[in-house]
């Protein structure tokens, strides 16, 4: 008895490949549509593999392409590995002249020597031999025109030196003569001082000072206030001292505060106001901005007798009341 949709074929029946005569095998539908869905499954499958397949080609591709690449890289190596050997060579040869110099002629010596035991021919050192005849000249001139510059460098910082110490006392003393104006200043090109901000108090109180005969030719001046004369300070507002003074023969005789000192015809300037002295009479010597202050003489100048007169000066260069005179002999 047979039923609808469970058909069944009893012979010739494949089964994984074989014939099975016999064997009851479902037929269509049910079995039909599971090997379907099977066949879909198994074409995207087919698929995939086929994409991976196409990856691993393209993937070896480049993985051979790069091996062209370091095979050739490698062969360049090769090919270049003499030529960097003689560049390291040379980069023995010294970099300084006078290093250069010395092993050159050793080098130079070395090599005829080389030449002669091996009885090459002399004519291949012809270049070499030329090239050292056009060198040695041309260091020799070298060393003696560095030599005559390092000479004439020196000569002039010491040249500006002492110009510089001839031009500090003239721009000092112009900075504070009493006549000197911003517009003077300015040609002269020294500094014109920024009067818009407060303006500085000229000092009020006089310097002190004491002479030491420390050494021959020489004065040491020890520069106090009167104000504090205990105190090596100077004053508020004070930039420094200024240092006046003046050569008198010996025998003359100076101002005292009585006013009995007599006029010696030796200068008739000298003793013009008999408490201070005219200062058209002396000569500026610096502005002293630390105490000791060392004066020096000329060989004249030894038993004369040097009068000093001194004043503050502010941070604007606004001078204040002259000092008492002070004197000392230049000792021989």
């Amino acid at each position: 008895m047979q039923r609808m949709g469970a058909q069944v074929k009893r012979a010739g029946v494949w089964a994984d490949g074989v014939i099975v005569p016999g064997v009851r095998v479902p037929e269509w539908p049910v079995p039909a549509r599971e090997c379907g869905a099977a066949a879909n499954k198994c074409g995207t499958a087919a698929r995939e593999c086929a994409a991976a397949a196409s990856k691993c080609g393209t993937a070896a591709n480049k993985c051979g392409a790069a091996a062209l690449e370091c095979h050739a890289s490698a062969s360049e190596h090769l090919v270049s590995a003499p030529e960097r050997t003689t560049i390291m060579s040379e980069q023995r040869i010294p970099r300084a002249d006078g290093d250069f110099a010395t092993w050159a002629e050793q080098h130079f010596e070395s090599v005829e020597k080389f030449w002669s035991v091996n009885e090459l021919d002399g004519s291949d050192l012809k270049p070499l031999e030329k090239a050292r005849a056009a060198w040695l000249p041309a260091y020799t001139k070298s060393v003696q025109a560095q030599a005559a510059l390092d000479a004439a460098l020196e000569a002039k910082r010491d040249a500006r030196a002492e110009y510089e110490s001839a031009i500090r006392p003239v721009s000092a003393f112009i900075q504070t003569f009493f006549k000197t104006t911003d517009a003077d200043r300015a040609t002269i090109g020294i500094t014109v001082r920024d009067t818009s901000g407060t303006p500085t108090k000229a000092p009020a109180t006089r310097p002190q000072v004491s002479i030491t005969l420390a050494d021959r030719l020489q004065h040491t001046l020890r520069i106090t206030d009167e104000a504090t004369p205990l105190r090596r300070a100077r004053p508020e507002g004070v930039m420094g001292c200024e240092v006046w003074m003046k050569l008198v023969e010996y025998s003359q005789t100076l101002p005292q505060r009585d006013g009995t000192a007599a006029l010696q015809p030796s200068d008739e300037r000298a003793l013009i106001d008999p408490f201070l002295g005219d200062p058209a009479t002396f000569r500026f010597l610096g502005v002293a901005t630390r105490t000791p202050h060392i004066t020096e003489f000329p060989l004249e100048a030894r038993g004369k007798s040097a009068v000093y007169m001194l004043r503050w000066v502010s941070t604007r260069g606004t001078p204040g009341p002259w000092s008492d005179i002070a004197s000392a002999t230049v000792a021989a």
